[in-house]
């Protein structure tokens, strides 16, 4: 037993540390000196073993000791692997000859040093064209802030580097390499390096032409440091500036104010400021500026910014504190596309009765106390939502979009004083209408002959008791329902099957409780291939008529509480691909596969998706998203008792999706 043990000891654990300690880690790590006296002193342990081997026959206390060293061999043997796997790693930051094109190095919280950090020759690797140096998310006592500006500064690229960012960089300033010459880089972020105090120079290189900032939350001012002293001409490629979410940024600097310079942002087109919810001045010096998105600061900011634009063509304006009105300056621009939305305070759009004559596309969300409009001649597409005030003088605002005689989209949402429309029959050129949650309005003027409507929504009018005559001749998508809650029928849809009984291919009818019954007219759609039943929760059957919808592709039922039945004609639907069941718990039951008593009806249905979303108790919902894609996440629960709910996005003013 003893002689086994002793074998172990010798020939394996001591055997690969003496090897480890002269081949690898003393050349490694520069502790050849230490390491190799360690190698003698484990060379006498073996003599030592070997003379115990001898004696543990005779002596009791000699072969307890000898069973002691089996546990510290197993001990030894465990750091062995530690040594080796940290060998390993810091071969693997050294070994990146082979590397080329977009490198990223991620958890560099584990680098030690910055002789480590050197190890990986950065400055050697021309083939590698982008950088990219994370660090995880820590808390703050794993942080080591000295230790990550060491690190950094050890990371030192070639200069002919391409593309650069810097992730979850923790240390308070910025690497001194950062102000060299790197005359062909392009694009540089800086995401998350929330203890870094100043931003870097940057203003000097030459081909930059993307640059982000963002999470720097040490940062209080944009000053000289940020553009340099050495050159005339500032920033002289870049096209895309982005700075968000520095929360103790309060001023940015005007580069000719505090630098030598004599142009800055020669060529800068897009311009994004969200989330420095304490910036209150910026420069005014954006020759180019095409598209300026501007969220979370005050308005002496967007003023400064827009006082001096002349090329600007698209404006994102959100939640600027103590906005009134738009800067008139944006409208002295050939600005085409203007978005305000989440602006409390903001009462008119422009203070001039002037037309505005160039801009295309307004949309105005959540602007609660607006309450009047410009003169627009050439609007095309006009999306008001969340605006209050409109209701006392609703008729008013609209009537001066007779001038717009060229709009093509006119969406109204969310305004539920609103209690009247204008005549729209002269809007000829009008393909999409959107009135839906207007709950104050008592009914829509006829429509006469717009012959390029394509797109009709009236939804969630809870005063409305009839559909407003017109033909309709082009229509392809007709959303409709959530009316009066009086009613008895569904209103008629005579006037749409008289027009457009072959062209509708999308048809999306809203219930509300007093609904026992689907309007017989669907079955005249002879082109329908999407037909969706929502909120009709007095019908217990789908009635058989359904089947002559010869081209349905698509059925979607939502919230018909008390549906237990689909139509036996179901399976004459051919063409039919995808059902979808929500939030009806009784027909869900039945149509279980294999043993559901539905289940027969569409079992050849390609695609069948059931879910029954849990309700939660929710009073007011508020969401806000940079990504749109995620609010289907939220919108895929459903709230009981829901009395509010907002959900805005960073990417745009788009309507919300089901």
């Amino acid at each position: 037993m003893a002689e086994a043990i002793v074998t172990e000891v010798d020939k394996g654990i001591l055997g690969n540390l003496i090897t480890l300690v002269t081949d690898q880690i003393g050349l490694a790590w520069g502790f050849k000196d230490e390491l190799t006296r360690l190698r003698e002193n484990v060379e006498m342990v073996q003599a030592l073993l070997a003379d115990a081997e001898k004696r543990q026959v005779g002596e009791e206390r000699v072969r307890l000791w000898l069973q002691r060293i089996k546990d510290v061999a197993y001990d030894a043997d465990d750091v062995l692997d530690e040594l080796a796997y940290e060998l390993l790693r810091r071969k693997e930051l050294g070994c990146l000859n082979q590397l080329s094109g977009e490198l990223d190095i991620r958890n560099l919280e584990n680098v030690r040093d910055q002789e480590e950090a050197r190890s990986a020759k950065l400055a050697i690797r021309v083939e590698i064209n982008g950088l990219g140096f994370h660090w995880s998310d820590r808390s703050d006592s794993e942080v080591n802030h000295h230790n990550e500006e060491e690190v950094l500064e050890g990371l030192q690229p070639h200069e002919n580097l391409k593309s650069l960012k810097i992730d979850g960089f923790s240390g308070k300033k910025f690497p001194s390499w950062m102000s060299s010459h790197f005359d062909y880089l392009i694009q540089i972020n800086l995401e998350h390096c929330e203890n870094c105090e100043q931003v870097p120079t940057l203003g000097h290189l030459p081909c930059l032409k993307s640059l982000e900032i963002k999470g720097m939350r040490g940062v209080t001012c944009i000053g000289v440091e940020f553009y340099g002293m050495r050159n005339n001409v500032l920033f002289p490629a870049l096209r895309t500036l982005t700075i968000g979410r520095m929360h103790k940024l309060v001023e940015w600097k005007d580069a000719l104010e505090v630098a030598s310079a004599r142009v800055v942002f020669p060529c800068l087109e897009e311009l994004t400021i969200e989330e420095c919810t304490k910036l209150r001045s910026a420069p005014c010096h954006f020759p180019f500026l095409q598209k300026l998105r501007i969220s979370f600061v005050y308005n002496t900011a967007l003023e400064r910014i827009s006082s001096n634009l002349t090329t600007l063509k698209s404006a994102y304006i959100s939640r600027v504190s103590g906005l009134t009105f738009a800067p008139g300056q944006l409208f002295c621009t050939s600005i085409q596309s203007l978005c305000i939305s989440n602006c409390g305070e903001l009462s008119y759009i422009w203070d001039t009765s002037q037309p505005l004559i160039s801009i295309e596309e307004l949309t105005i969300h959540n602007c609660p106390k607006l309450r009047c409009f410009p003169r627009i001649q050439g609007l095309r597409c006009l999306d008001i939502g969340g605006c209050l005030d409109i209701g006392g003088c609703g008729f008013e605002v609209l009537t001066q979009l007779q001038l717009c005689t060229s709009l093509s989209e006119l969406k109204i949402r969310a305004c539920p004083d609103l209690k009247s429309l204008p005549d729209l029959q002269e809007f000829h050129s009008l393909a999409q209408l959107v009135i839906d949650g207007c709950h104050n309005l008592e009914s829509i003027p006829d429509l006469g002959e717009l012959c390029f409507l394509t797109r009709l929504v009236i939804q969630n009018c809870r005063n409305i008791t009839r559909l407003p005559e017109g033909s309709f001749k082009c229509l392809k998508r007709l959303e409709i329902g959530g009316y009066c809650e009086e009613l008895d029928v569904f209103p008629s849809l005579n006037n749409f099957i008289q027009h457009s009984h072959t062209m509708l291919q999308y048809l999306e009818l809203r219930g509300w409780a007093k609904l026992n019954s689907l309007p017989g007219e669907i079955q005249q759609f002879t082109a329908l291939e999407t037909l969706v039943i929502e909120g009709f929760d007095g019908i217990e059957t789908l009635p058989e008529w359904l089947g002559n919808l010869s081209s349905l592709k698509a059925l979607y039922i939502y919230d018909c509480k008390n549906l237990m039945y689909l139509p036996t004609t179901t399976t004459r639907l051919i063409k039919l691909e995808e059902l979808r069941i929500w939030d009806c718990s009784k027909l869900k039951e039945r149509c279980v596969e294999g043993s559901g008593a539905e289940w027969l009806k569409i079992a050849r249905i390609p695609k069948i998706d059931m879910l029954f979303r849990k309700v939660v108790a929710v009073n007011r919902l508020v969401v806000e998203l940079e990504d749109p894609a995620h609010v289907m996440i939220v919108i895929e629960v459903g709230f009981l008792k829901l009395q509010e709910a907002r959900i805005s996005t960073s990417t745009g003013c788009g309507g919300m999706p089901r």
